[in-house]
């Protein structure tokens, strides 16, 4: 599943509570420093363990994949906040690595590839929240376009991939998997 939106659009909010109604216990894998919106967020009885992932995300995602025992992922689900600002961040570091733009985005679209790797290759319930990028007319900012490209590249493979896509707009969620283009 994936849930996708603007800036401050209640993507987070929604995929927790939708989330807590696909297993009994969860883990909250926050790409920024967590600040409790998990626990806010959580119905009665519903637990939620958070990590913080950082630039780790492809490798906690494995290790979570890697230690999980089959009967417990079963009951388990897993909420990745955001995929865009975990990208972001890569985006960040390596710019400060790598001079050249297509050494930077070579390195950022082999980075974005792990990661999809690592979610698509999960075994258990997964949700993926990542920000809507174009939403205006304006071209990005030629020094960002590779963040911007890419992250708009990786979204449209994991909504390709999802089984359920959310948009969220004003903190309504609007079901876009199913829905058909004229």
């Amino acid at each position: 599943m994936m849930v996708t939106g603007g800036i401050g659009s209640g993507k987070t909010d929604f995929a927790l509570r939708y989330a807590a109604g696909l297993g009994r216990e969860g883990i909250y894998i926050a790409t920024r420093e967590p600040n409790g919106e998990a626990e806010r967020s959580a119905p009665n009885g519903f637990q939620w363990k958070v990590m913080h992932a950082g630039l780790e995300l492809p490798h906690v995602i494995d290790q979570i994949n890697r230690e999980s025992n089959i009967y417990r992922a079963q009951r388990r689900v897993v909420v990745v906040d955001s995929i865009a600002s975990w990208l972001y961040e890569e985006y960040r570091h390596l710019s400060r690595i790598h001079a050249l733009v297509s050494t930077l985005e070579a390195e950022l679209s082999a980075r974005a590839e792990a990661m999809i790797e690592a979610v698509m290759s999960f075994q258990g319930m997964i949700v993926i929240v990542s920000n809507e990028l174009y939403g205006g007319w304006d071209d990005p900012l030629p020094e960002k376009s590779a963040f911007f490209h890419t992250a708009a590249a990786v979204n449209r493979r994991l909504a390709a991939e999802c089984a359920e896509l959310f948009l969220l707009t004003s903190g309504i969620p609007v079901e876009l998997k199913r829905m058909r283009s004229r």
